[in-house]
């Protein structure tokens, strides 16, 4: 028999200026946010969805920095492709 625990894991370095995060203070906390939140969803095993349910959940607690705007909204769905290589979720 053979028993294997397989943990998945995710370094997400996505900067503040790659968010398109508008300048102002807290933007740097916030690209952060975004990325643990991530990596978190990703370690837990989450499928696609509930990983972008996670970054949205985040990001719109950083609306006042643009965090739900178009660019890093598209972003989002740029690091999930990479994440989890399209159509294999």
């Amino acid at each position: 028999m053979r028993v294997q625990i397989i943990r998945r894991e995710a370094v997400v370095d996505v900067s503040a200026d790659d968010w398109d995060l508008y300048d102002r203070p807290g933007r740097l906390d916030a690209a952060g946010a975004i990325n643990r939140a991530i990596e978190q969803a990703v370690a837990e095993g989450a499928l696609r969805r509930a990983a972008e349910m996670a970054a949205l959940a985040v990001m719109r607690q950083h609306e006042d920095l643009g965090a739900t705007d178009s660019e890093p909204l598209w972003r989002l769905q740029n690091v999930l492709d990479k994440l989890y290589a399209q159509g294999k979720d």
